[in-house]
């Protein structure tokens, strides 16, 4: 395991314009930060922190047609396995930080805004960021192999989290009102490491479909 890691990290660092996309990943990974932070309801920010991590299977399949890919015993897995057990913890901590920032926030008073309500949101803004890291965990990997139909895809599921997350301070479910904040992060968890697990088993089912020809056009431009 140990020796494919170390694999994957050559075949990372071998790829095609890596330091642009490692200014990217931190670009998006600042600019989520700055922007949960700065605010005390839902905002985009979890589009940046929550697609900054995909730039590790990015990295891994614009290098897939490389020879050290190739001719490697564990290909498969270098597309199917190892990228996303190296982004579980990523994702992990992404949401840990996600929630220990709401958690902050659940006792923290706002204009015009009960308390009830300020816990409320914050249980609903956890178990949306948690569903958005899932959605984008999958998305990632269809995207890939059928760009058109991943792309409709994310503007079916993705956006729709988004627009609630942004807006969910202007009508709060009553369904929030039973969450608790332990029971939120808990759920939370759970559905980040099954987004993960749950990937593992996408990308088998679609590793013999070739990379979409609009991903690759891209890539041989890299």
């Amino acid at each position: 395991m140990k020796k494919e890691i170390t694999k994957i990290m050559t075949i990372i660092k071998a790829a095609p314009q890596l330091k642009s996309q490692i200014f990217i990943g931190i670009f998006l990974f600042v600019g989520g930060v700055f922007c949960e932070f700065s605010s005390d309801l839902g905002n985009t920010g979890i589009i940046g922190l929550s697609t900054c991590v995909c730039l590790i299977y990015q990295s891994i399949m614009i290098s897939s047609g490389s020879s050290i890919v190739q001719s490697s015993a564990s290909a498969k897995k270098l597309q199917t396995l190892y990228p996303f057990i190296l982004q579980m913890p990523f994702h992990i901590i992404i949401f840990a930080l996600l929630s220990w920032h709401r958690v902050y926030l659940s006792s923290k008073p706002i204009p015009d805004m009960s308390a009830d309500r300020i816990y409320a949101i914050q249980c609903g803004l956890i178990i949306l960021y948690s569903i958005a890291i899932f959605i984008i965990s999958i998305s990632e990997i269809i995207t890939r192999k059928f760009f058109v139909f991943g792309v409709i895809c994310i503007c079916i599921t993705y956006a729709p989290i988004i627009l609630s997350i942004c807006f969910i301070g202007i009508r709060v479910p009553s369904l929030l009102y039973k969450l608790t904040l332990t029971a939120s992060i808990a759920a939370g968890f759970a559905i980040v490491i099954t987004g993960s697990l749950l990937s593992i088993l996408v990308a088998n089912l679609l590793y013999k479909y070739p990379i979409s020809a609009h991903v690759m056009k891209a890539n041989n431009k890299a």
